[in-house]
């Protein structure tokens, strides 16, 4: 049928993308024949059901039909305006031999718009061997296209990869994708192109009246033109006979005058869809199409004109045969279209019924039922907002430096569904997307489980969305991050092990954490599973009702300044609940912006007018223009609040103020009545008034699953239903989700509100009491229940139940009953790392247990207990410090395990406050309860000798005794002996906290009893801890021997919680006089990142240590200047006092370093020097160390002297003030040859060197062949010094410290220079610059460069 005689080929046109299978060769067909061919088509469609009919086929292949003709009267619509102008020219042509009157554009514009001026360009599309053997598919052909004869216009239809190809509508992929909205063709595109010259004709600039008429006729005839192709006749053969014959309404055309339905809307504003598809289907059942007016009458509507539109400027004096023809027709604003009718306008509409003709062309089951067809996932008016989140997270995946974007917004303003909108392209750009939700109903439970609940979901993406190979890797990764403590990633995230099954994660020795060591191991985490090609888009909705503990964990995820990891925070928020400056979310805002953290803010206010017309257009199937007078009202009555306008609507058709008309296949509505009806001005309101009118039990289930919060699981449901009184809840709750209050909740399988206004709403129908009543009967319901619940998780629901009716409570042994669930919810809580929830728990229990019976001391303790554990973990130490108190002030009744473990917590919270004094007084004092010591203390004199005097013995036994002998004793098993050795631990590390003076000797003591009990007992994991003290007190050879054995014994017992204190000791004091310094600071650095990830006292001493070594070993100054910055934000954090004083100074030392312009120091230091006589020793160390690489010999001089006292414990920093004291006297401003002082400190400091050389020439090796080069150059050994200098250089490089392989090249250059050769001088001046260059350290760079231009001077001078 495609190869009339019409049919030729066309010259190769651009045209859409189509199947490879497809035919390239494109036909045309004139517009008339492909009506018959289309029509035919619809003729086959009958014969072939009348054997077997199929109304639903039938139904859906003439919607196949139409939306084909709808898809060139779109084409015809688009290419009017272009082709206007052609026509223009050719009556302008005309006009130099022809005189026209106006008649000329009428006849130009009747011709333009005929059916024969018209040609359709079609590709025919292959036919499958299935529907061969059917006979062939109905739609052979693909419309690729339309040309225009007279004047030559081509127009391309461009249809996206998703439009059905046969059909120019949506295929079923794209459909699936935008839940089944087959059909919708929004997208759809057209091309236009202009074979003729632009040079050929001039674009008229036609004004006024004639313009107008023009325009008219224009639009008439294009209805004439879409009557025709639709309904294959004029729609006016008689009106064309005898002249001034008047257009007269016919009986059946009185249908437009009409009012008819209830509510008295008039048929006079019938949308477009009713126009074209009446005639289109005059023949056939058209029970499922829009319309309602079935003759040719109301077709006939677009060709009609109004004569008021061109008679409206004239006085009557030219009138034309143009007006006199248009004035036969009725005006089309009595008609309900806009005045005046253009093109464009006729684009728009079709536009619209092609693009969603499910919702604007064709009717619904929702629509003969009166319910409205909203767009759930379409975002409306929001589109700059949804831009600077696409655009942020581009940021994100670009840099991979986290970011966060807050929304904020009133309820209902479309907050949530404004990010939900750009999780599909994040999805496609291959982030992860995870979703938490916080709750103002629920807030007794974890909120910090609503991050981890959230980062479990993404160890299952983690392997939804990469190859085995990929996760391997990123298990590899985390293995080598955690390392032997990956049980404590474990601990947080449980689906940690959905990774790999090869993870050894279990926790025997139950290793404690609190809130900051689980924001470390979150963000550890986030730095290996995130990326820049693997952003973690993390949306948090309702921030307004999260804590402060779980805020924090969140910016300490975002203001990691290692910048290591992609996470994209996308949090929303309620503004009006934010708004006093102390509000939690507000602090976290403020941290944010002092930590720079990149944030984006949106806020959200009410749709505008165009935007509320478009939702109430989509909600009712009507174009925009004809839907304008109830969305004026809408907008009135809700100010643009999106999900308001949407209640809105509902309320009004569950009102019959709004109703879908059978008769018409319409909405109708009477505005004034709408307008004078007292509606409620709130959603808060109408909600409420909504959910009173429904059935009791509805009602009783929308108040029970509010009582869960926004969601309630499968799970739940069933166990609630289980129960009798309850037993209509899951039956009620469905039918609650068909009337659109509850939708289905996909994760937990069960239901969740539809808004959070209906959440709020449902609760809010009961008063307080009827709260507290139906909250504890829910929690008994629960601890009853036999459902599928999980143990844990149905012990939390039960008790956070339970807990918000407690005033319903009835008698001691159901209290008592309350109490122990409490007591188990906190404890299984504070196991879990929920600590804030365990903390809530154990006060519930403990206020409950004190209301019944103060004096229950044995269980009151054991709540206490676990409410102290809790207080600590979430840093409220003084909170925990009253509950030790109390639980201490009854400790002849305590168990003797448990009376330790309260002891041992009080001496770890000590610690934690900053009070080592009484941490250590404390130790003193078990000790003495476990009978160790004398009537003295175990610090005094005496005892102290008596510890010594095995410590000889003890000397001789472990110098004959090899690593395999000490790793073949038996272990250490009798509780009461590890305990000893637990507390002589925990006092030697404080020891070196709280008294460095006396480290030394109190650690020969303490560790003399320790390796006593070892020997004695057996071996635990302590006794590392006495090996590695007891090396630090040893030669370098004898100690590294011991401290390797301590080493080695960590790794027997697995004792990662040893590890932050024993590499402190052993990598801080021992290993780096004998390994290379690089090496020693990163086992300081993993000592580090381990304590953060637990709550260990020495964790920022390892932090300080590796920052110092760093320095020493030339690790770059930038670099290290972030690491510093880090180390000490989280020191200021944690409130670490002492901590903080040895980062600020380090971090001063670093920038001075880098600009010496920069602080090094200020009153707040000065006054800590004189409160800390310990801390006076490292600020002489660093002004030393700073006046030295600053050139301030002299300085460097005088701090040198005064640091070499310093005690062995701090050997390092001796050993590296001789060695700056040494170079400084050769450049000191006294003469080094007749200053016997400066001649002995250079002779110590060579010694020294010489000396710490043989234990590491890595480390040493180029320092004391630079003292030698200095001291053969200030003799006047020249061969000599140069020889060394080159030695200096060449170690220095071999050994990576590049700043003193600068030096050693500076100091060579002013060797030659004093000889005056100034050549050599300027290249060993040049490797100079470039070595501090590298190193980072500006102040070096710019006096190097004064150096160079001082030789080159010198170089010119001679050359002239």
């Amino acid at each position: 049928m495609l190869n009339g005689t019409g049919d030729h080929l066309l010259p190769e046109q651009p045209s859409q993308r189509l199947p490879s299978t497809f035919s390239k060769i494109e036909i045309n067909i004139p517009l008339r024949q492909f009506m018959q061919n289309e029509d035919s088509t619809n003729a086959i469609i009958a014969l072939r059901l009348q054997a077997q009919p199929t109304p639903t086929l039938l139904t859906e292949l003439k919607h196949q039909l139409i939306l084909r003709k709808l898809t060139v009267a779109y084409a015809l619509a688009k290419l009017g305006p272009k082709s206007i102008n052609h026509t223009q020219h050719y009556q302008r042509s005309d006009s130099r031999n022809n005189s026209s009157d106006g008649g000329t554009s009428a006849a130009f514009n009747e011709t333009l718009f005929q059916l024969d001026n018209f040609m359709v360009r079609i590709v025919p599309a292959p036919t499958t061997q299935q529907q061969q053997q059917q006979g062939g598919h109905l739609f052979t052909s693909v419309i690729v296209g339309l040309n225009i004869l007279s004047p030559p216009l081509f127009l391309n239809i461009i249809a996206p990869d998703y439009v059905d190809p046969l059909l120019n509508t949506v295929g079923d992929n794209y459909s699936e994708q935008n839940n089944g909205n087959k059909g919708c063709c929004s997208l759809l595109e057209v091309e236009i192109v202009d074979p003729t010259p632009q040079d050929e004709y001039e674009v008229s600039n036609t004004t006024g009246r004639n313009k107008d008429e023009h325009e008219l006729l224009s639009c008439h005839f294009f209805g004439v033109l879409l009557h025709e192709f639709f309904a294959g006749v004029h729609p006016f053969p008689e009106d064309f006979g005898e002249e001034g014959e008047e257009l007269c309404l016919s009986d059946d055309d009185e249908c437009f005058r009409e009012s008819v339905g209830s509510v008295g809307e008039p048929l006079l504003k019938k949308t477009m869809e009713d126009i074209f598809l009446s005639v289109a289907n005059d023949e056939g059942d058209n029970n499922n199409i829009n319309s309602s007016i079935k003759n040719k009458a109301f077709a006939r509507a677009l060709c009609l004109l109004s004569k008021d539109e061109t008679n409206a400027d004239g006085d009557g004096s030219n009138a034309n045969n143009n007006s006199e023809h248009l004035s036969k027709y009725i005006p089309l604003k009595d008609l309900g279209f806009p005045s005046p009718l253009s093109l464009f306008v006729a684009i728009e509409d079709l536009s619209l019924l092609l693009g969603d003709p499910d919702r604007f062309l064709f009717d619904s089951i929702e629509k003969q039922k009166g319910r409205l067809n909203v767009k759930q996932d379409k975002l409306y008016g929001r589109e700059k907002e949804a831009a600077l989140i696409t655009h942020a997270f581009h940021r994100v995946s670009l840099s991979g430096e986290s970011e966060a974007l807050l929304v904020d917004g009133f309820s209902g303003c479309g907050k949530s569904k404004l990010i939900q909108s750009v999780v599909g392209n994040v999805n496609i750009a291959g982030g992860y997307v995870i979703h938490g939700k916080f709750d103002e109903i629920v807030q007794t439970s974890s909120q910090i489980g609503v991050l981890t609940y959230a980062l479990n979901q993404l160890c299952i993406l983690i392997c939804e969305k990469n190859e085995p190979t990929v996760v391997n890797d990123i298990v590899i990764e985390l293995m080598m991050v955690f390392g032997t403590h990956m049980y404590t990633l474990a601990r947080v995230l449980p689906n940690i092990t959905m990774l790999s099954n090869q993870l050894d994660l279990s926790d025997e020795q139950n290793t404690a954490l609190n809130l900051s060591s689980v924001s470390y191991i979150l963000l550890i985490f986030l730095r290996v599973v995130s990326s820049k090609s693997r952003p973690v888009m993390f949306c948090l909705d309702d921030l307004q009702w999260a804590d402060a503990e779980t805020l924090d964990v969140i910016y300490c995820i975002l203001s990691d300044m290692k910048g290591d990891n992609s996470v994209f925070v996308v949090g929303s928020y309620r503004s009006n609940e934010v708004e006093t400056h102390s509000h939690p979310l507000r602090l976290f805002i403020d941290k944010l912006e002092e930590c720079h953290v990149q944030l984006t803010k949106v806020h959200l206010e009410g749709l505008e007018r165009v935007e509320v017309s478009t939702l109430v257009s989509d909600a009712l199937g009507l174009f925009p223009r004809l839907s304008q007078s109830l969305s004026e009202i809408v907008l009135r009555k809700t100010k643009g609040n999106p999900f308001y306008v949407l209640e809105f609507l509902k309320s009004l058709v569950e009102q019959n103020l709004l109703q879908y008309s059978l008769r018409e296949r319409r909405w109708v509505w009477d505005a004034e009545k709408i307008g004078s009806e007292q509606i409620s001005e709130s959603v808060s309101e109408l909600l409420a008034q909504k959910i009173s009118s429904l059935p009791k039990e509805r009602q009783a289930a929308l108040k029970i699953a509010s009582c869960f919060g926004t969601s309630i699981s499968s799970a739940l449901v069933s166990s609630m239903s289980e129960v009798a009184d309850y037993f209509f809840f899951g039956r009620e709750l469905a039918c609650a989700y068909s009337e659109g209050f509850m939708e289905r909740d996909v994760p937990s399988g069960g239901y969740k509100f539809a808004h959070d206004k209906v959440a709020e709403a449902a609760y809010g129908q009961m008063d307080e009491e009827d709260r507290f009543r139906l909250h504890y009967d829910i929690g008994a319901v629960l601890r009853n229940s036999s459902g599928g619940l999980a143990s844990d998780n149905k012990l939390f629901l039960c008790v956070d139940q339970i807990n918000r009716g407690q005033t319903m409570i009835n008698g001691s042994q159901e209290l008592l009953e309350v109490v122990q669930m409490n007591h188990s919810a906190a404890s299984k809580a504070l196991k879990a790392c929920h600590y804030t929830a365990a903390l809530r728990y154990a006060k519930t229990a403990l206020k409950l247990i004190e209301q019944e019976n103060p004096f229950a001391s044995s269980k009151r303790i054991m709540i206490m207990s676990v409410m102290a554990n809790a207080a600590y973990a979430c840093g409220h130490l003084k909170e925990a410090s009253g509950a030790l108190d109390a639980i201490l002030r009854d400790e002849a009744s305590l168990d003797e395990k448990f009376k330790f473990d309260v002891y041992d917590l009080k001496i770890t919270m000590l610690m934690s406050s900053q009070e080592g004094k009484v941490a250590y007084s404390t130790c003193l004092e078990v000790l003495r309860k476990l009978g160790e010591g004398t009537s003295t203390s175990c610090d005094s004199d005496a005892h102290v000798m008596e510890l010594q005097k095995r410590l000889g013995k003890i000397t001789d036994k472990f110098s004959e005794m090899s690593e395999s002998d000490l790793l073949k004793m038996k272990e250490m098993t009798s509780p009461a002996h590890l305990r000893l050795m637990h507390f002589y631990n925990r006092i030697v590390f404080i020891s070196y906290f709280v008294k460095p003076k006396m480290f030394t000797a109190l650690a020969k003591g303490f560790t003399c009893r320790m390796l006593d009990l070892t020997l004695e007992h057996g071996v635990s994991k302590y006794s590392a801890t006495c090996l590695v003290c007891y090396a630090m007190t040893r030669s370098t050879k004898e100690g590294y021997r011991i401290g390797k054995m301590a080493i080695s014994l960590l790794q027997r017992f697995d004792a990662v919680d040893q590890i932050p204190s024993i590499y402190l000791c052993f990598y801080g004091h021992v290993a780096i006089y004998v390994e290379p310094l690089q090496s020693c600071t990163e086992m300081l650095k993993r000592g580090f990142e381990i304590g953060l990830s637990m709550r260990d006292a020495a964790t920022f001493h390892n932090g300080n240590h590796y920052i110092q070594k760093s320095l020493l070993s030339g690790m770059n100054l930038h670099l290290l200047k972030n690491k510093s910055e880090y180390q000490l934000r989280l020191v200021t954090e944690q409130s670490q006092t002492t901590a903080m004083m040895y980062s600020t100074q380090l971090n001063n030392t670093i920038s001075t370093l880098i600009n010496k312009d920069a602080l090094v120091g200020s009153g707040s230091e000065r006054e800590n020097i004189s409160k800390t006589p310990e801390y006076e020793d490292s600020v002489t160390f660093h002004n030393a160390m700073k006046s030295f690489w600053l050139g301030y010999y002299d300085r460097c001089c005088y701090h040198s002297e005064r640091g070499v006292t310093f005690s062995d414990i701090k050997k390092i920093k001796s050993v590296m003030l001789m060695f700056y004291n040494g170079i400084s006297c050769f450049h000191s401003s006294k003469k080094i040859k007749s200053n016997r002082k400066l001649k002995t400190a250079v002779r110590n400091a060579i010694k020294v060197m010489q000396e710490m050389k043989e234990e590491s020439p890595w480390n040493y090796a180029n320092k004391l062949h630079l003292l030698e080069a200095e001291s053969y150059s200030a003799n006047g050994h020249s061969c000599l010094a140069i020889k060394s200098y080159n030695a200096a250089i060449e170690t220095s490089r071999s050994s990576r410290f590049v700043h003193e392989q600068g030096l050693s090249c500076e100091l060579a250059g002013l060797h030659f220079k004093r000889m005056k050769d100034l050549n050599t001088s300027l290249t060993y001046f040049k490797e100079a610059k470039a070595c501090y260059e590298q190193w980072g350290a500006q102040v070096k760079v710019d006096a190097i460069a004064q150096q160079i231009d001082s030789v080159q001077s010198a170089l010119e001078m001679q050359a002239v």
